[in-house]
């Protein structure tokens, strides 16, 4: 077995640490004692500088203390009113801000109820006004359609082919001279048998002249007969209705002038009546046979009266008449009919004619109708 050592033997050797424990408190207690005289000190200091309080001043001193005592207990309880009322004054303040936002947006609301009511009156207004805007827009698109479609209808201009016309050779009608009339329309001509229709309308009359009959006028000279005065509107009414006027050629129209005292018979030709160009080549035609008469008529002449729209067609009945060395003339009219007045009775005048201008100093006669 091998040799414990001698420190094993001996035991630890604490003599160092016994010293070091032994400083340390005595040096603890030097500390303590020190502490100690200074406490004392300073309570005796405290004590020296305190003022001296009798028994009045103790007493109120006491007073005072219950009476702050009393109101920290109040404030305390006020303290504690205060946070159990604070949710009620939050919710209420709470409350008063959304009844304030809530006027707030009642009073926008309003503003802008009012100018949406505004707004919407304005454009109602000018919906309104759009509407005649719209029409005639329609109007106008309609009319760009129907004038589109003729323009798309329309015919490449073709050239028309030059007219011979003769020159004229003017010489006035011989004196009492017969004429005969003849009207020529686009492509037609019919005679206008001018004494016929007037018989028409004098048949006629004499059926209506005493219902007809407003006043006289005396006549001209002491022994004249008094002039009857007839009624213009009911004697034309009466024609155009029951009167038997005009023939399977030539309509017949009487015609009221409102300053006039005399009636007009207007004389047209009729849908299909009269000759056309194609139907006076014959040598049988009305036309023709018309001609050859009135060459064998010693100082008769014809007349033609040529619709502004038959210049061609006047240009080919007149060949023939030139054909048969016939005397004869021509007039234009730019209305679609031919007129005769009505002389054989005098009519009440519906109003009175303009009075001339001021400062006219001659007057201009109207064309004589001649021979060409």
């Amino acid at each position: 077995m091998a040799r414990r050592s001698k420190i094993d033997e001996a035991g630890v050797n604490l003599d160092s640490l016994m010293d070091a424990l032994t400083n340390v408190v005595g040096i603890l207690i030097i500390v303590f004692i020190l502490v100690q005289l200074n406490v004392a000190e300073a309570v005796q200091k405290v004590l020296s500088d305190l003022r001296q309080v009798t028994s009045e001043e103790l007493q109120g001193m006491q007073t005072d203390h219950e009476s702050v005592s009393e109101q920290l207990v109040q404030v305390i309880g006020d303290w504690e009113e205060a946070e159990e009322a604070a949710p009620v004054v939050a919710e209420s303040l709470k409350l008063k801000n959304l009844e304030e936002e809530g006027l707030r947006k009642q009073a926008y609301t309003k503003v802008e109820f009012e100018e949406r009511n505004k707004l919407l009156a304005e454009i109602a207004q000018l919906e309104k006004e759009l509407i005649p805007v719209r029409e005639k827009e329609l109007e106008l698109g309609s009319e760009r359609e129907r004038l589109a479609a003729l323009l798309a209808n329309v015919k490449p201009a073709e050239e028309i082919a030059a007219l011979e016309i003769r020159m004229p050779n003017p010489r006035p009608i011989p004196e009492n001279a017969l004429v005969y009339n003849f009207w020529v329309a686009p492509d037609r001509i019919v005679y206008l048998n001018e004494k016929e229709y007037l018989e028409q309308f004098e048949e006629e009359f004499e059926r209506i002249r005493r219902e007809v009959k407003v006043s006289e006028r005396p006549g001209r000279g002491n022994d004249a007969k008094p002039i009857p005065i007839y009624d213009a509107t009911q004697t034309a009414d009466y024609m155009k209705d029951k009167g038997r006027l005009g023939s399977r050629d030539v309509v017949s129209e009487i015609v009221v002038n409102p300053t006039s005292t005399r009636l007009t018979n207007r004389l047209s030709i009729a849908e299909e009546g009269g000759e056309t160009i194609a139907e006076i080549r014959s040598q049988a035609s009305t036309f023709q046979r018309a001609l050859r008469k009135i060459k064998s008529e010693p100082n008769s002449i014809v007349m033609f009266h040529v619709d502004r729209a038959a210049i061609e067609t006047y240009l080919t009945v007149r060949r023939y008449a030139d054909a048969v060395e016939v005397p004869a003339g021509w007039k234009m009219h730019w209305t679609p009919f031919y007129q005769q007045q009505v002389v054989s009775i005098e009519v009440q005048r519906l109003k009175e004619p303009p009075p001339p201008k001021e400062g006219a100093t001659f007057r201009v006669d109207a064309p004589k109708d001649g021979l060409d």
